[in-house]
């Protein structure tokens, strides 16, 4: 298993606590637990944000980050886990079985249409 420098961990903790505590989740974690959670996960060096790394999860997405409330898990699936029941803010182009050509034309000719209204109107 890979060295862990505690400088880079210790770095590590203090850049997923103040994330938590930009987005007033409460952190319940010491250092020790924190590496002692990623250390037991065997996943410690696999950490990150991208597609095939892993994150520390809470279950549900609720509650604080503590050893008792939280998991790691890939990242794409914290992220898909993380949007389970939630409405969509929007209709895919899909769905509409609309192109995206045919909206962007829309578009234009839109504004076009408020170019011209807005030039006449100041003539």
């Amino acid at each position: 298993m890979n060295e862990i420098d505690i400088k880079k961990a210790k770095n590590q903790y203090w850049n997923q606590y103040g994330q938590a505590h930009v987005r007033k989740i409460p952190w319940l974690f010491t250092f020790d637990e924190w590496l002692q959670c990623w250390i037991d996960s065997g996943h410690y060096h696999d950490r990150g944000r991208s597609k095939g790394q892993y994150c520390m999860s809470r279950f549900n997405d609720v509650g604080p980050y503590s050893k008792d409330n939280v998991c790691i898990k890939l990242h794409g699936e914290n992220v898909i886990d993380a949007h389970k029941g939630k409405k969509k803010p929007y209709v895919s182009l899909a769905q509409t079985g609309r192109k995206l050509s045919d909206i962007t034309i829309e578009k234009i000719k839109k504004t076009k249409q408020m170019n011209k209204e807005i030039y006449e109107s100041r003539n």
